[in-house]
């Protein structure tokens, strides 16, 4: 089993010549162990870069909402990298550009887990799913 805490979200002023935003979601891993003590707890962060554009695009009414929807794009980007077990300490996620008269990616008033908030996910269950569907089965 695997808990995830993901802390509240702060932006970080870009220092170079980047047109966009940059926002920090920090957030613990912790795997719980069958017995007590055991447990490992590891604080990690993603960078979450997106640009003005995009922001203009999507025409979010306040920064919760932008927060609300760049976090389901963090929650989605950290389960597939749990599933391969491929998370690092720091990781980083660049928003694609929206197109012009693209739909918004997601609706803020539908998000209701959003940080600060915790997840505790069983997953070595999970890969078994991922990789039935994989074998055809």
């Amino acid at each position: 089993m695997i808990e995830l805490k993901y802390q509240k979200p702060f932006e970080e002023i870009p220092d170079d010549a980047y047109d966009g935003r940059r926002f920090i979601f920090p957030y613990n891993v912790t795997i719980l162990a069958q017995g007590k003590g055991y447990d490992k707890n590891e604080v990690k962060k993603i960078i979450v870069s997106i640009s003005k554009l995009t922001i203009r695009r999507w025409d979010y009414k306040n920064d919760d909402e932008i927060i609300k929807v760049l976090f389901e794009y963090v929650r989605n980007f950290i389960f597939d990298k749990l599933l391969d077990n491929n998370l690092k300490d720091v990781e980083k996620l660049d928003i694609p550009r929206a197109k012009y008269g693209e739909e918004k990616p997601f609706d803020p008033g539908k998000i209701v887990d959003y940080p600060p908030v915790s997840f505790t996910l069983d997953i070595d269950e999970l890969r078994k799913e991922k990789n039935k569907g994989k074998m055809g089965f």
